[in-house]
């Protein structure tokens, strides 16, 4: 995954590149359905659109915050833009472009975001969110790379570990060699 991140007094951008096998036009339908993105962004927690612009509900270390946004480029196939509306801070644009990758299998899928700031104060402003905004993107393209190429988002959730496996030989090991005491069930039989 190729990456770039800028940082300067009151701006922030980050951008991420992945290819994914998918056409362009299968990407950009994906991404272009708004309310679906909370399906693969850590932490949106819900997209409404309506017409050209939308209200974005995002998670923050201390809650949620809600930012309304408005499109800017929606080019089928090719790209999607936004940026939030006036007296947000701070400000936020963003884009996706989406390309044939030059190997012939899959797109090139490029996301930049940039925030900006009229003070110094960009840095607290961002660290609001759980993690970095760069680590948040990466995470964010990986899911979807994982969800456009299979179809789902594979999780490990419910699957034991390591320190639970350990837990359970310990108990074995403890248990006493004649097991006749444990035959009988909790009822009796």
């Amino acid at each position: 995954m190729a990456q770039q991140d800028i940082t300067s007094l009151g701006t922030k951008q980050v951008g991420r590149t992945i290819t994914i096998r998918r056409s362009p036009d299968d990407l950009y339908r994906a991404w272009r359905s708004l309310g679906e993105l909370p399906v693969f962004m850590g932490n949106v927690l819900s997209v409404v659109e309506q017409d050209h612009s939308a209200r974005w509900t995002v998670r923050t270390k201390d809650g949620e915050e809600t930012l309304e946004t408005v499109i800017t480029d929606d080019r089928p196939g090719r790209a999607l833009g936004w940026k939030t509306v006036d007296g947000s801070q701070p400000t936020h644009a963003g884009s996706v472009m989406f390309a044939p990758s030059l190997q012939g299998k899959g797109t090139e899928v490029h996301v930049s975001l940039t925030w900006h700031t009229d003070d110094a104060e960009l840095g607290g402003i961002l660290s609001r969110f759980a993690e970095d905004p760069g680590t948040q993107l990466k995470d964010d393209l990986w899911r979807f790379k994982r969800l456009m190429e299979t179809g789902h988002l594979p999780t490990t959730h419910g699957q034991s570990r390591g320190s639970a496996q350990e837990d359970d030989l310990r108990e074995e090991r403890a248990a006493p060699d004649d097991q006749s005491v444990f035959s009988e069930g909790i009822d009796g039989r």
